[in-house]
């Protein structure tokens, strides 16, 4: 999988987009977050296996068919191919696995190089520190 030539004009104004965007489950979390980057600058879908769900119970359920998050984000990087790096390696428009305030999620690490996601009052930055595993995109 390449990322498109202008991948970082696209990842600008992807995080442009969702900036103001409040976290819901199904439309603007975690996942779906970190999934539609990668599809903003590679123009596949990482999610298409798994959307459809409106609640964190549905959210859950379909994590737990994976087992964890983690196992979420191994398995659908394993099937589209992409590499998984150091954490100090990962750059803009990589994926990484966080942990904040005891809770794993998935990022994006957008144009400032720092992981990326939405939270209750719109997307904000998390420090580099808090990446478990990140995968390079393309």
């Amino acid at each position: 999988m390449r990322r498109y030539s202008d991948w970082s004009t696209r990842l600008r104004e992807f995080e442009e987009s969702r900036s103001p965007m409040p976290f819901q489950w199904g439309v603007n979390d975690c996942c779906l977050y970190a999934c539609d980057a990668i599809q903003a600058i590679t123009g596949v879908d990482p999610a298409a296996s798994f959307r459809g769900y409106t609640t964190e119970e549905e959210a859950n359920e379909k994590i737990a068919a994976y087992g964890s998050i983690e196992k979420l984000a191994e398995s659908v990087c394993a099937d589209l191919g992409f590499s998984e790096v150091p954490v100090k390696f990962a750059k803009r428009g990589d994926i990484a696995l966080c942990e904040w305030q005891g809770k794993q999620f998935m990022c994006v690490l957008g144009t400032s190089s720092y992981p990326h996601g939405p939270s209750e009052r719109g997307a904000v930055a998390y420090p580099r520190g808090c990446m478990k595993r990140a995968w390079s995109i393309g």
